[in-house]
């Protein structure tokens, strides 16, 4: 398979993706978006994540086709009128990919941003629960190395 026609297959699913999830019912800030569950949130995110990251992929193998395609040098022409004509088709679709990603990563980030500060606030808990364990721990250890010494005191003492 070509670049170009990875390229234009790699625009068509992120094009079919992008689709896709602005045609679902519920979305963040909508009436059903309460009904959302977190993992699907987190899913969408990730899924608008690597989106994103085809997408520059995309614009970075669309300014080659471009350059190749505006060529003036008939000597260093590659691509012929067709070619030329399925180039500027595939870029004005590849450039419409980044503003819809942009606002849909945009809406669905503002929806995940409660639940990762929920998940930060419940680690935080976590893990000042655990630093008061260890202290009560330490404390327990302090209190009976201080019984021990007491005892082995006594014992060389002896009873008075």
């Amino acid at each position: 398979m070509t670049e170009f026609r990875k390229t234009t297959a790699l625009v068509d699913e992120v094009e079919k993706g992008l689709k896709e999830l602005q045609g679902e019912e519920q979305q963040p800030g909508t009436h059903s978006s309460s009904e959302l569950k977190e993992e699907d949130i987190e899913q969408t995110v990730k899924k608008i994540k690597s989106w994103m990251e085809n997408i520059a992929e995309i614009e970075g193998k669309m300014q080659g086709f471009i350059a190749k395609a505006e060529e003036k040098d008939p000597d260093k022409k590659i691509y012929g009128p067709g070619m030329i004509k399925r180039v500027k088709a595939l870029a004005v679709r590849a450039e419409a990919l980044r503003p819809t990603a942009e606002k849909l990563a945009a809406d669905w980030e503002g929806a995940y941003e409660p639940i990762l500060q929920k998940r930060k606030e419940k680690e935080l808990k976590h893990q000042e629960e655990l630093l008061k364990r260890k202290r009560q721990q330490e404390q327990q250890e302090e209190m009976r190395l201080a019984a021990l010494r007491a005892k082995q005191l006594a014992e060389v003492v002896g009873p008075t």
